[in-house]
């Protein structure tokens, strides 16, 4: 079963990744999708340490988005579900 708001935030990751810095327009066209999801998504990312944003640089209208490398020690750990019996 695939989640779909997990899949598009992934692949809006990895978008980052590739295209950075990236706006939130040039992921709008890219996706195909509305501005106001890859928005959310944007900041969902940036508010779980995944992404940070940025001012625009000199030309740009709109703040640019970068991937954290390596990701954030504040993400949480995962623990392997106890052993049953």
């Amino acid at each position: 079963m695939e989640m779909k708001s997990v899949t598009r935030s992934l692949r809006i990751l990895e978008a980052v990744a590739q295209h950075q810095p990236v706006t939130v327009g040039e992921l709008t066209k890219l996706f195909g999708l509305p501005k106001s999801t890859v928005q959310r998504t944007l900041v969902t990312l940036a508010e779980a340490g995944w992404l940070r944003a940025n001012p625009p640089p000199a030309g740009r209208s709109a703040p640019g988005y970068w991937p954290y490398d390596p990701p954030p020690s504040r993400a949480p750990a995962c623990s392997p579900p106890p052993a049953t019996p």
